[in-house]
């Protein structure tokens, strides 16, 4: 046993783990209000596949992981294999959590791809080893790292040769809107990544429940906002969107561009 100071650091930055946690559930729920009306218009009425299907796992399971895993700090008595069972049970649902979430992220990589399908057997490839490798290893940050690298890298890529071809404003508000999400869940990754490697071992789950949910907003968001950019009503533009996005979108020409945008991912009829 360390000296006192020691434990009583440990113990306090334990804390500062277990309040940065309540804040991440409270982040999901606060989301979960703002964009429930734009789940209901969206996505409800769309067909099922299984974008859809991703969609309300990496919406809705984010609060079962989050709740055992308040459970296991604020319960005090215990037992050692319930800890354990807490414990394998909070890891497994993460790590699927930030699986699917990675899984949308590739399907619109793939979608602005144009559906090529070496590019299919690319992301197929990195998919499965990235996510054995960090199952493995119990390292799902190196999943959410190496993924989001190439999502930003491909979009990037395929951004600037859409952009040289002059494609309209919609078009690239897309793109655009595809990379913000992949830089925002890589910036989430890589902070999860420093803390772990730097920080001291009471701080190592520092941001794992943050990034976690983060995963979970942005990835149910990207797909809303894909839905909502090609609504054929038009003209309607609901105020929680606004607050993650400034993409400009010409509304009244949507019907002039919808053969340029590259939306569907072959996975759904809709996605």
């Amino acid at each position: 046993m360390g000296p006192p100071s020691t434990i009583i650091e440990s113990l306090e930055n334990e804390q500062i783990s277990n309040y940065v946690d309540v804040v991440s559930l409270a982040l999901a729920s606060y989301d979960f209000l703002l964009t429930f009306a734009d789940e209901v218009r969206f996505i409800w009425p769309s067909k099922w596949g299984v974008v859809k299907v991703a969609f309300f796992l990496t919406r809705y399971v984010v609060f079962l992981d989050n709740t055992i895993n308040l459970l296991l700090n604020m319960l005090p008595h215990l037992t050692l294999s319930l800890c354990s069972s807490f414990l394998k049970a909070i890891y497994t649902l993460s790590f699927f959590g930030i699986l699917v979430s990675e899984f949308l992220l590739m399907i619109r990589v793939y979608a602005i791809w144009g559906n090529r399908k070496d590019v299919l057997v690319l992301l197929t490839v990195v998919l499965l080893a990235a996510s054995i490798i960090s199952f493995i290893f119990l390292r799902e940050f190196l999943l959410s790292v190496v993924l989001e690298s190439v999502a930003i890298g491909m979009t990037v890529w395929k951004s600037y040769s859409q952009w040289r071809a002059g494609n309209s404003l919609l078009v690239k508000a897309l793109f655009e809107d595809n990379l913000r999400y992949s830089i925002c869940m890589f910036a989430a990754s890589m902070a999860n990544l420093l803390v772990l490697k730097t920080a001291s071992i009471s701080f190592a789950g520092l941001l794992f429940e943050l990034q976690r949910v983060l995963h979970s907003i942005l990835s149910a968001r990207m797909i809303m906002h894909i839905r909502e950019a090609v609504e054929p009503q038009g003209g309607v533009c609901t105020m929680s969107a606004l607050a993650f996005t400034n993409a400009p979108r010409e509304r009244s020409r949507v019907d002039n561009d919808m053969n340029e945008v590259p939306l569907e991912s072959g996975f759904s009829d809709d996605a």
